[in-house]
């Protein structure tokens, strides 16, 4: 017998849903765009030009902070994730590994940008 046939059911699911909806695009899907569009402002606008004068090595260091801040905030949602139910996470790790490549992106080129830096003033 499965559960999720019953009319009852699939009505409560459908409110759940409807409240459920609008968070999950404010918490996520948003917050989430904004991480990907700040990102490119970064590499492609701000970074290239980070030693090129004071204000713009500030621009940097504040947007690679901000990036990390934000990345963070997702990275905490993937472990929440995995916390809660360890053999679902598993059982879709490709999922997972999808969701969590471009963050890990954002974080080795953040760490990648500051090491290059780092060599460049030496």
């Amino acid at each position: 017998m499965d559960i999720f046939q019953h009319r009852s059911i699939q009505i409560v699911i459908m409110a759940k849903w409807l409240l459920l909806k609008d968070r999950m695009l404010y918490f996520q899907f948003l917050p989430h765009m904004c991480m990907l569009g700040m990102h490119l402002l970064w590499h492609v606008q701000i970074r290239p030009y980070r030693t090129s004068s004071d204000v713009c090595r500030q621009l940097n260091t504040v947007f690679a902070v901000s990036l990390i801040i934000q990345v963070s905030y997702f990275m905490m949602i993937e472990i929440l994730q995995m916390y809660v139910d360890f053999e679902a996470y598993i059982i879709d790790i490709l999922w997972n590994v999808i969701d969590t490549s471009p963050l890990m992106t954002v974080y080795f080129q953040i760490i990648l940008a500051v090491v290059f830096d780092e060599e460049e003033d030496e």
